[in-house]
Parts: structure tokens; C-alpha cells; sequence
């Protein structure tokens, strides 16, 4: 395995108390990487969870890394959240704290309190 690509998933390791067999994990019958992982759960929830911690920062660590996710087939063309909802398409990904993602994130904002309550 690539140095590099090496040194991706062990930053991301480093931040997920999840198991992963061995770099993959299995979400309605379709395989994500540990980078598929942060990204999907950034652009879904903007929070930490699901075992996965300091995700904002790992968005953007895997924002500026992407083309190295592209070629170590770390990242695939298209991604969705569990509902179908599409994420990214062809390995667009929204750059961290656009509009959309703050707009993301009062909705989450939201939802956490009515929830809480």
C-alpha cells in the first residue's frame, strides 16, 4: 500500500473508535471507505458521531486531499446518505464552510434542539 494513502487512513483511524474490516464498512448493502465515511457523515450531519470524532476537520484535511483520495480509490465517483439523498457527484465535493454547509448547519441546529426538547 502507498505511503500515502497509508497516512490518510491512519489519520482518519485516528479519529474513528468504530471497527472497520478492514478499511471498509458496510451501510445498506454498499461498502464506504473510512474517507467516504467523514465525508458522507460532514455533508449529512455536520457533527461529530458515529464514532467518528473532529469531523469538520477531517472534512477539510479530505477536502484539500482529494485528488489523493481519487487515486487511491479512497473516494467514489458518487456517494449518498443512508436515505438515497445524494452527497456528491462525480467526485464533487462541497468545499467546507460554503453557504450550503452553514445553511446545513442551522437546519442540524434546529432539528438538535426540537429534539432535545
Amino acid at each position: 500500500m502507498e505511503v500515502e494513502k497509508q497516512k490518510i487512513i491512519n489519520v482518519l483511524k485516528n479519529n474513528y473508535d468504530g471497527d472497520l474490516t478492514p478499511n471498509l464498512l458496510n451501510i445498506n448493502d454498499k461498502s464506504w471507505t473510512i474517507a467516504e465515511l467523514f465525508i458522507r457523515q460532514y455533508l449529512n450531519n455536520m457533527c461529530d458521531g458515529f464514532g467518528m470524532k473532529n469531523v469538520e476537520e477531517m472534512y477539510e484535511y479530505l477536502y484539500e486531499n482529494k485528488e489523493k483520495l481519487i487515486k487511491y480509490n479512497l473516494l467514489s465517483k458518487e456517494g449518498t446518505n443512508s436515505s438515497g439523498y445524494p452527497l456528491w457527484d462525480n467526485y464533487e465535493l462541497s468545499p467546507p464552510n460554503t453557504e450550503q454547509s452553514i445553511i446545513s448547519e442551522e437546519a442540524h441546529n434546529i432539528l438538535h434542539n426540537l429534539l432535545s426538547n
